[in-house]
């Protein structure tokens, strides 16, 4: 668990130092902000950790796209219309998979 990420989250701009990475070593400084309860951190954890493998997958999928650009330029000689509807399925893939454990690839066109 990454506590100083998890209180940048949830409480931007307070005051605070962490000794350690534990909850009990989260030193409140900040006296207009309450000091966030171990449940809010873990839920805020659970969310963050959410975030962390929905980045991934997006990097992957980039990646690949990426990867066959070139199946896109004009002078292409290949079935531009296959590589196409992979690249569509590629860019849909955040959007069809609400769990990222989940996650079924698409197969690439030969």
């Amino acid at each position: 668990m990454d506590i100083s990420r998890i209180l940048q989250k949830i409480r931007p701009n307070c005051s605070y130092y962490v000794d350690g990475n534990t909850y009990e070593g989260v030193v409140w400084q900040d006296e207009n902000n309450q000091k966030p309860s171990f449940q809010e951190i873990e839920d805020a954890w659970q969310v963050l950790k959410q975030e962390f493998i929905w980045e991934g997958i997006r990097l992957k999928r980039n990646q690949l796209l990426q990867e066959t650009d070139y199946t896109q330029v004009e002078d292409f000689k290949g079935n531009k219309e296959v590589w196409a509807n992979y690249r569509a399925a590629l860019r849909n893939v955040p959007q069809l998979f609400g769990d990222p454990d989940s996650v079924i690839w698409p197969t690439k066109p030969e």
